[in-house]
């Protein structure tokens, strides 16, 4: 191995501009002191030694400079003569041996300036390119959002609406907006969606909802080929105004820069999108059938938070062809020794809202059936407690039937 002092293009100016000021100042310098210092990082120590210190190669502008003297390393420093350093950029090393004094002087002054001073200009010509090149870039990508990622309303105040260039499909119960290129993405959005109105039609029968979903709800679907602060990868947004005009927000699977995973491990597929659209599609009838009540609790807002997820999540489950997802859930709970859903005189609390409310519903679905489940939300109790809590009855009473679902075959 070898040590090796690199002087790097900056190092080099440095010490050009250095010797300059040096030359016109004429400072005197003791012979004894006048070693150059380099502080290098990585220096390899060799075996070979001068003087009992370990030898330094000097490389400047990439050729391997030799000296009657070698650099050294002293203590972590490396000290390289002055005369190899000078003479290779060009400099003339004089010595005085009546003021001790050594003189370096930079022998084409002149020619160094007038090739700073063209590379300087070189510089700002391509500055003023390259600021040129990123104010139509700027320029560019302004256009380019304004035709075709559509104007998305960052903060939900107001509707979003589809670029100029936006494809369309319209439906009785909805309308899929997409960017050029991504049509077959909204074509299985097309199908998605209906396999959601379907299951809520089914689901709650005589509600009405067919009405709802044509005359009330305006469910608007964008579809983005990027992502933005309501679609990105596995993440969805619903967006509903008090009316029930509807903006729901989705990154096309087409544009999911990773093709896994979700909460449940599986890969953002057919299924998963089926999924997430039945999961975003039940919150409208929930929101519809507890807002439009006369008597009773009409907030769907202050339900908890596992029951709301969860039962848009359980739905989403049920309605999906081979869907794994409550048992992957069911499986997690055990196995963490239901440490993450928790019984109590005053509630029940979850870890997580999505992944232990599928559990819940699940369980409170299969258990004691549907209809005690929707007249929770048909209920004219004043709040969602105590209309859960005539359904179901005390909290910490359902711990043993639960704990009996989960471990039923």
């Amino acid at each position: 191995m070898s040590n090796k002092v690199v002087l790097t293009t900056k190092a080099i100016e440095f010490f050009q501009r250095w010797m300059e000021k040096m030359s016109k100042m004429m400072k005197r310098v003791s012979l004894l002191t006048f070693l150059l210092f380099f502080i290098v990082s990585g220096v390899v120590i060799a075996n070979n030694k001068y003087k009992g210190f370990n030898i330094v190669n000097v490389i400047v502008n990439g050729v391997t400079i030799k000296s009657d003297v070698p650099g050294i390393n002293l203590d972590g420093r490396t000290l390289v003569p002055l005369r190899v350093i000078s003479e290779s950029l060009g400099a003339e090393v004089n010595w005085d041996d009546k003021s001790s004094t050594a003189k370096v002087v930079l022998s084409d002054q002149d020619g160094v300036r007038k090739k700073l001073t063209e590379a300087n200009a070189k510089v700002h010509e391509l500055n003023e390119k390259l600021s040129n090149s990123e104010k139509k870039f700027t320029e560019l990508m302004a256009d380019f959002a304004k035709n075709d990622l559509g104007k998305i309303e960052q903060e939900g105040n107001e509707r979003s609406q589809p670029g100029p260039t936006w494809g369309s499909i319209k439906r009785d119960y909805y309308i899929i907006h997409y960017p050029q290129g991504y049509e077959k993405d909204a074509q299985k959005m097309r199908t998605n969606l209906d396999t959601a109105i379907a299951a809520t039609l089914k689901e709650y029968q005589g509600f009405n909802l067919d009405n709802f979903f044509k005359n009330i709800a305006d469910i608007n679907v964008f579809i983005s080929q990027t992502a933005n602060r309501w679609a990105s990868t596995g993440t969805w947004t619903i967006l509903v105004w008090g009316n029930y005009h509807t903006d729901l927000h989705l990154l096309a699977q087409s544009a999911h820069a990773f093709p896994c995973c979700t909460n449940t491990g599986e890969e953002f597929n057919d299924s998963y999108f089926l999924k997430t659209t039945i999961h975003e599609t039940f919150t409208l009838p929930h929101m519809y059938i507890v807002g439009s009540k006369k008597e009773g609790w009409n907030n769907v807002h202050s339900v908890p938070g596992w029951w709301g997820q969860g039962a848009d999540d359980y739905f989403g489950h049920k309605y999906t062809p081979n869907s794994k997802a409550l048992s992957f859930h069911k499986n997690r709970v055990i196995k963490d020794n239901l440490k993450t859903i928790h019984f109590s005189t005053t509630g029940i609390t979850v870890a997580n809202d999505y992944e232990d409310g599928i559990v819940l519903i699940g369980f409170l679905y299969e258990t004691y059936g549907k209809e005690k489940f929707q007249k929770v939300l048909t209920s004219k109790e004043k709040t969602f407690e105590a209309a859960f809590l005539k359904e179901y009855g005390s909290y910490e009473n359902l711990q043993k039937p639960f704990e009996a679902w989960l471990n039923k075959k």
